[in-house]
C-alpha cells in the first residue's frame, strides 16, 4: 500500500526488503524502545501474527494473520478486548473451533487465506535454496512434545523427548537413516520447532539429515514458506502446516509414534485420526518412514484421493492471492 509506511517489529537480524523501517524487538536500548512507543501511537493498522500486541488507540485496526489452522487443542492468540479486531481464517470448516481457541466471535473472521501461501504459487525456485541444500528435499516440520525450557509438556511419556527426532529412539538409528537417505540421493531439510530441545542431534555432523534453522533462512533472504513449497513432500505430525501443504497437493506424512501420548497431554482439535488416515500416510517407526522416502522417490503418490478432500475442506482460497486479498481488506477498513 503505497500511501502507508510499512515498519516491521521483528527479531534481530531478520531484516524484510520492503521494510521501511525496522523495529527490532531484541534490542533493549532506550532509542529502540522510544522508536517503537513513537511507531505503536501513531500506527493506523497492526498487522501480527504468532505474537501479539495491544493497540495503543482504539481507532487503530489490528488484524491477526494467524498461526494457523490447528489440529491440536491449543489456544492461540485473543480476539477479546482491545488486542486483535479481525483474524484470518482458512475456511468456514474451522468456524466453531477457531470461536473456542481464539476467544472470538464468527463476525470477526475474514477468509482472505494465509498470505504466507502465496509462496506456493511463485513459478521460480530461489537460488539461495541451494546454498541450504543441492538436491531433492523432503521437508520435515515437527511440532514439539517438551518445551526447552521444560515449562510445557505437550505429550507425556512420548519415546523421543531425548533425541527430538519423531521414529528415533537412540542416535545410531538416526545415522543408519541418513545413510539410507544417501543411497537414495535425497535429502531431510529438518526445521525443528523453536521450542524443541535438540542438542543430542547438534552435536551430528550428518550429510543428507540437515537440521536447520530460522537464521538458516533468513539469514539468506529467503521465507521458509519458499523452502517448503520446492520440496518433494512433506513430513510432519500434529502441525498447522499440514493444512498449508495440502495446496501443493504433493505427499504428506504423519508420524504417529506418540500419537496416544499426546491425545492424553494436550489432545486434538479435530478428528485426527479420520483426517490422517484419508489424507496421508501414517509412520509408527523409521522403517515406515523408509517407506514413505521411497514412495517419494518412485513418485508413488498412495494418498492422492483423500489428500485433495481435504485439501477443499480446509482451504477456501486455492488461487495464490491471499496477500491480495488482505490488504484490499485492510486498504477498505482504513478508508
Amino acid at each position: 500500500m503505497p500511501d502507508y509506511k510499512h515498519v516491521w517489529f521483528i527479531h534481530h537480524g531478520m531484516i524484510h526488503k520492503e521494510a521501511d523501517d525496522v523495529i527490532y524487538s531484541e534490542r533493549k536500548t532506550l532509542r529502540e524502545k522510544l522508536k517503537y512507543l513513537y511507531y505503536m501511537s501513531r500506527c493506523r493498522a497492526l498487522v501480527q501474527c504468532n505474537v501479539t500486541r495491544r493497540k495503543f488507540k482504539r481507532s487503530q485496526l489490528s488484524l491477526y494473520l494467524s498461526h494457523g489452522s490447528p489440529i491440536k487443542a491449543a489456544h492461540a492468540a485473543s480476539l477479546k478486548g482491545s488486542r486483535i479486531d479481525y483474524a484470518c481464517i482458512q475456511s468456514h470448516s474451522f468456524d466453531d473451533m477457531l470461536v473456542k481457541y481464539l476467544n472470538g466471535r464468527k463476525e470477526q473472521f475474514i477468509y482472505t487465506g494465509f498470505p504466507r501461501c502465496d509462496y506456493f504459487y511463485a513459478e521460480s525456485k530461489p537460488e539461495a535454496i541451494n546454498e541450504i541444500v543441492n538436491g531433492k528435499y523432503i521437508i520435515w516440520l515437527p511440532t514439539f512434545r517438551i518445551h526447552r525450557c521444560k515449562t510445557r509438556d505437550d505429550a507425556p511419556g512420548s519415546v523421543f523427548n531425548h533425541i527430538g527426532v519423531p521414529l528415533f529412539y537412540d542416535i545410531q538409528n538416526l545415522r543408519d537413516f541418513n545413510s539410507f537417505l544417501i543411497d537414495m540421493n535425497i535429502h531431510i531439510l529438518y526445521k525443528p520447532h523453536f521450542a524443541q530441545d535438540m542438542d543430542i542431534v547438534k552435536r551430528e555432523t550428518l550429510s543428507n539429515f540437515h537440521m536447520i534453522h530460522d537464521p538458516d533462512i533468513l539469514g539468506r533472504n529467503l521465507q521458509l514458506y519458499e523452502v517448503i513449497a520446492h520440496s518433494e513432500a512433506l513430513i510432519t505430525d500434529y502441525s498447522s502446516v499440514f493444512w498449508d501443504y495440502l495446496l501443493l497437493d504433493r505427499p504428506i506424512a504423519l508420524t504417529i509414534d506418540d500419537v496416544e501420548s499426546y491425545r492424553k497431554g494436550l489432545g486434538f482439535a479435530v478428528d485426527f485420526d479420520a483426517i490422517s488416515s484419508e489424507a496421508s500416510e501414517r509412520l509408527s517407526d523409521s522403517k515406515e518412514l523408509r517407506e514413505f522416502v521411497l514412495n517419494v522417490i518412485h513418485h508413488r503418490d498412495i494418498m492422492c484421493e483423500g489428500r485433495r478432500k481435504w485439501r477443499d475442506i480446509g482451504n477456501m482460497h486455492q488461487d495464490g492471492k491471499s496477500a491480495e486479498r488482505t490488504a484490499e481488506f485492510i486498504k477498505s477498513m482504513l478508508k
